[in-house]
């Protein structure tokens, strides 16, 4: 498939997972309310946090790997499930030692073995989603991947629709069950999905300690960089629920769950982005992050300033009366996830050349701008001191990597920055060609 038409189906694609999950939180903090969403939205910081520093930054190796051909994939294979392995149990020695001491267990707050069982099943669900994301992304079948998940949200959409419309259950730790089953058959739909596209890819091979070495050598700043970005992420979650309590973060969580719908399509194209530069058989791969880089802006803008103007009337009818608060750390936040969705294309970019440096400091000083600004905001300000702080610590990271790309590759800004005319003509083209698909599902 031709990559202008690649991009189009995947936005399709795309664009169906955003309405369900759409609709999926509309449902979740319906059925959960305020204190159960922020609940809810604290267990899967924690599962998340603690994913990303047990995996050792093995995602973004397994994608930069299998994509270059650097490593064998019978070896990345075997890689990959001693680290799913190794995450299980040490959350498991983790949970156990943290209870011990302050009497509950940290991913789902209680002190009830079942407790453990569910966080370890939703850090399962979680590890391997991950693992095989970045298996179908180094191997190119971006379409199959974003398939699977719009199938798994559509599943997940039907379940919480059934019962908010037809079944009445008061106990939030239902709906947490309920959500981990759901990530649990995202996962197997992606594992069995994968291995029936790839009929030799379940072969394990022995790995060598310059195997290691070489997978986890590309993986350590990686680690390093992602464990301080999604602290500037989420550090936020933290110190509201430590300051503010569960009601609070609940509307806190929303504003900022509902902002990162606007990083779908980024994120997208830079699943896309980090393989090719990283294929060294790939060529014209930096014309093709600028062309994505206008794209996106482009679309960005115009959809946060729909946001901006719909916020208001739109949350409080959509979710409730409740989270009428949600709006004003909502808009508060746009300016900041706009600049940061440049960032992410433009990370990915620098971790396909394995310029790993720049990545690191760009989230070193998010995280610093944001983590200062939480302690003098959040105590006074509350929801809305966080959201400027991270509006701020975004903002701030997005243009210094526009800053770092414009100058490493000697172009002006507004290259990179502003629709050109041949932009516009291939949009038409992505437009002309989606609406003349018969086979997208």
């Amino acid at each position: 498939m031709k990559f202008g038409k690649l991009i189009v189906s995947n936005i399709a694609y795309r664009f169906f997972y955003l309405v369900t999950t759409i609709f999926i939180t509309v449902l979740l903090t319906r059925l959960t309310t305020v204190n159960g969403y922020g609940v809810l939205s604290l267990m899967i910081a924690n599962a998340s946090f603690f994913n990303l520093v047990s995996c050792l930054g093995s995602e973004s190796a397994v994608t930069y790997h299998y994509a270059s051909g650097r490593l064998s994939r019978n070896k990345i294979f075997t890689i990959i499930w001693f680290v799913v392995l190794f995450q299980l149990v040490l959350l498991a020695i983790f949970e156990t030692i943290y209870m011990k001491i302050t009497g509950t267990y940290w991913v789902i707050k209680g002190n009830d073995i079942q407790f453990l069982w569910w966080g370890m099943v939703y850090l399962f669900a979680v590890t391997l989603t991950d693992k095989y994301a970045a298996l179908f992304y180094g191997s190119h079948l971006y379409t199959s991947f974003n398939k699977i998940m719009v199938i798994g949200s559509l599943v997940s959409l039907a379940a919480f629709a059934g019962l908010y419309f037809f079944v009445s259950v008061g106990d939030v730790f239902f709906y947490l069950r309920l959500f981990i089953l759901a990530n649990f058959f995202q996962a197997l739909l992606l594992l069995g999905s994968f291995h029936l596209k790839q009929p030799h890819s379940v072969s394990f091979g022995s790995v060598r300690k310059q195997d290691w070495r070489r997978f986890f050598s590309y993986s350590f700043i990686v680690f390093a960089t992602n464990i301080i970005q999604f602290l500037a992420y989420r550090i936020d979650y933290w110190l509201v629920a430590f300051y503010k309590g569960d009601e609070e973060l609940g509307l806190y969580s929303l504003a900022v769950r509902l902002n990162q719908l606007f990083w779908i399509l980024p994120l997208f194209f830079a699943g896309i982005i980090f393989p090719q530069t990283a294929d060294s058989n790939i060529i014209n791969s930096e014309v093709r992050v600028v062309r994505l880089t206008r794209i996106t802006i482009a679309i960005l803008l115009v959809a946060e300033l729909i946001a901006l103007v719909l916020a208001t009337p739109i949350i409080p009818f959509v979710f409730g009366k409740a989270y009428q608060r949600s709006v004003g750390p909502f808009i508060y936040l746009l300016p900041g996830f706009f600049l940061f969705g440049i960032n992410i294309l433009l990370a990915a970019y620098y971790a396909g050349k394995k310029q790993l440096n720049v990545n690191f400091i760009g989230s070193t000083i998010c995280f610093l701008i944001v983590l200062f600004l939480d302690l003098l905001l959040i105590p006074r300000y509350g929801i809305i001191g966080a959201a400027t702080a991270s509006t701020v610590g975004y903002s701030v990271c997005g243009l210094y990597f526009v800053w770092r790309f414009t100058a490493f590759n000697r172009s002006k800004m507004a290259n990179l920055l502003f629709l050109k005319p041949q932009d516009l003509t291939e949009i038409r083209h992505f437009v002309k060609y989606l609406f003349l698909r018969r086979d997208l599902l």
